[in-house]
């Protein structure tokens, strides 16, 4: 499987844009979706927030070609009761692709084999990950909404149980097995730099996350949900909270058993 994946020339997530106006071709960025093949279903899985932030139009980019024009509905997790996105435990969105949606995307992005690719184990020591998105200080919508901006951000990160163990957020607490917590620092983007320009990571939820052995990928580890520049930190360190492979399986499951995908 490792061979298999480090040898993937294709995007392995995709960039989420909303068009407000697509007479006028008024269009804003949202951030990133990941592809996956689940239980025979093809899907767009990401943050909930990332759709709730768009119109009614959400566009799908995977470089600059026609994008992929979904208008309809997306499946979110819901909101209990004085709950926000930012203290919902779940915050996340996924979106059932038809048959030739699917293999539009498939001829330029990678979808995640589930059932081979995906690791639904939640491990008894911290890993190396690489995490995947579309920041929006790189990706701006231009007028021609056929030279969409596509550039993917690749992170390199270690996994950090204090991370989740000291987040704010009351989901995180209540759920720790739920989510898996990253850092990194932001030099490793700009290693030459002596004074490293930090890149925001808004736009990058909903990315794709591969647990590593340091150089090899070993399978998909979840979905990036929160992004979060802990201060005050000398180096600008960076801390990243994921949504486990484990969750999103449980999640997903339930959706199809009960019908709703």
């Amino acid at each position: 499987m490792s061979s298999y994946l480090e040898t993937q020339q294709r995007l392995e997530c995709c960039p989420l844009y909303a068009a407000t106006d697509p007479m006028t071709d008024t269009i804003e960025f949202l951030g990133t979706g990941t592809l996956v093949t689940f239980r025979g279903f093809d899907l767009l899985v990401t943050a909930a927030h990332v759709i709730e932030n768009g119109r009614k139009f959400i566009l799908m980019v995977a470089g600059p070609e026609e994008p992929l024009l979904l208008n309809r509905s997306a499946l979110v997790t819901p909101l209990q009761p004085g709950q926000t996105r930012q203290t919902d435990p779940f915050d996340f969105c996924v979106i059932s692709l038809l048959p030739d949606e699917a293999a539009r995307l498939r001829s330029k992005c990678r979808f995640i084999e589930w059932e081979r690719e995906a690791l639904t184990d939640v491990p008894s020591r911290e890993w190396p990950h690489r995490f995947m998105g579309y920041p929006d200080t790189d990706n701006r919508p231009k007028i021609d909404i056929k030279t969409l901006t596509a550039n993917c951000l690749r992170v390199d990160a270690m996994e950090d149980r204090s991370v989740i163990q000291h987040a704010t957020a009351p989901g995180i607490k209540r759920y720790p097995t739920w989510y898996l917590g990253l850092r990194y620092d932001p030099r490793l983007l700009e290693p030459q730099s002596t004074r490293p320009k930090v890149k925001s990571l808004h736009g990058c939820s909903g990315g794709a996350i591969w647990r590593t052995d340091g150089s090899l990928i070993l399978g998909f580890a979840g979905i990036v949900v929160q992004c979060h520049s802990p201060k005050p930190r000398p180096t600008g360190e960076r801390i990243v909270y994921g949504f486990r492979a484990k969750s999103l399986d449980d999640l997903l499951s339930r959706w199809i058993e009960g019908g709703h995908l």
